[in-house]
């Protein structure tokens, strides 16, 4: 499971390198690029010591239950991470945040036209 969570993190950059339109970036990509670099080194890390006990048959004090716990702790943790970039990537595209903009303006103008008593 450590070399799906590198595999599912790769389209994360994609999403915070896209020039979008307007002035506003990807929100948080210092954060989303740090989480995502942890994952590709951990699961890089967890990948080659897992691999390498298997091959070079070194005996040694890690227990596999728990590296493959982590394992799929960090692949999940790698599918949320990319879930939340999917998301503002398709709310930024598809025009969400205008469309949120206009019904909330919609909203207020109806509120202030009401008789108040």
């Amino acid at each position: 499971m450590f070399i799906y969570a590198t595999a599912s993190v790769a389209p994360l950059y994609y999403f915070i390198f896209k020039d979008y339109e307007g002035p506003e970036k990807f929100p948080n990509a210092l954060g989303f690029m740090l989480l995502a670099a942890s994952v590709l080194l951990l699961g890089g890390c967890g990948f080659a010591i897992t691999r390498l006990l298997t091959v070079v048959q070194i005996p040694s004090s890690l227990n596999e239950e728990v590296l493959f716990t982590i394992s799929w702790v960090l692949y999940l943790s790698a599918i949320f991470i990319v879930y939340l970039a999917h998301v503002y990537r398709n709310w930024r595209e598809t025009g969400g945040a205008s469309v949120f903009s206009t019904q909330t303006q919609d909203l207020v103008n109806t509120f202030n036209e009401e008789p108040r008593s």
